[in-house]
């Protein structure tokens, strides 16, 4: 029988991400209030990561069109792997994105890429960078102001940090040195029907060897309504063998891992964890690394 982070089955209360006030950015997520008060404002700069449809349709005064997966290519065949720092560099800055640049990102309602987004811009070490709360969706039935205008963008350079930060992002060696010696908690974030192996889009099915599940969608009502705290923290609490181990989160994509990554480190405050950047499609796909499946099971406590 495999082990679960186990989930409490009763209605919990939801906890709203704590929203920045005006002039300081001491979240990753802004209320809808917030941006429009500093909409103008020079530093400020809005990503809009729908589909480009939407954008030409509508979008944000001064949102910048981004396709999420610009920042992610196929590296020696692995899918969706994080472009280089410096490829990434040039990008933010042909976009008027400075390190110095206050950095908010939105999509539609249910999108996951500003998620991923903020991993890789805390992996950049880039210091205000927020999702707005919401998404579009919200800002549209506020009656806050949209547009169809392209806005001007002056190219600058985006100045890389000496040293990134590592920590946050680990790949299939890490994974591999973690089952050997157990020293990290592999957490995949997937359904608990991909994790036993019933379904799945990759070539082997199943987990990493070793694996727990906690499915990301337990987390929330939705995107922007998490549970409460004390479920959260009851929901990823470890046992004393465990306690101290690096949390290393996986998933097919790398979408929904970042999601349950801002849930970690920025609802619950866990420092220890780590994003798995191959994920699910890099490791399934390759027959040498170890697998498992399990029986579909619920567990409560």
């Amino acid at each position: 029988m495999k082990s679960t982070i186990l989930e409490r089955g009763f209605a919990a209360v939801l906890l709203f991400v704590t929203l920045i006030s005006a002039g300081e950015l001491s979240s990753r997520m802004v209320s809808t209030g917030w941006l429009r008060t500093n909409l103008n404002k020079d530093h400020i700069r809005i990503l809009d990561i729908r589909p480009v449809g939407k954008y030409y349709s509508n979008h944000i005064p001064r949102a910048s069109y981004l396709n999420a997966e610009s920042v992610r290519l196929s590296i020696n065949g692995v899918p969706y792997l994080p472009i280089s720092h410096q490829a990434l560099s040039n990008l933010l800055g042909e976009i008027g994105i400075s390190e110095s640049s206050t950095i908010i990102i939105y999509g539609s309602q249910d999108d996951l890429e500003p998620f991923y987004l903020v991993w890789l811009l805390d992996y950049i070490g880039h210091r205000d960078v927020a999702i707005l709360e919401g998404g579009y969706e919200k800002w549209e039935r506020e009656n806050r102001p949209l547009t169809q205008d392209l806005p001007a963008i002056e190219q600058v350079k985006y100045q890389m940090p000496s040293k990134l930060v590592d920590d946050i992002r680990v790949d299939k060696k890490n994974i591999l040195k973690s089952i050997h010696n157990g020293t990290s908690l592999i957490i995949d974030v997937a359904s608990p029907e991909t994790y036993a192996g019933i379904d799945g889009i990759c070539k082997r099915r199943g987990h990493i060897k070793g694996a727990i599940n906690h499915y990301w969608k337990n987390d929330v009502e939705n995107l922007y309504q998490w549970k409460s705290i004390d479920f959260l923290r009851r929901s990823y609490s470890r046992t004393p063998s465990d306690a101290g181990k690096k949390m290393i989160l996986v998933c097919e994509d790398g979408w929904s891992a970042a999601h349950t990554y801002f849930t970690l480190k920025y609802i619950v405050g866990e420092t220890n964890i780590a994003l798995y950047d191959g994920g699910m499609g890099e490791w399934a796909n390759a027959n040498d690394l170890p697998m498992e499946t399990s029986d579909l099971e619920v567990s409560f406590r």
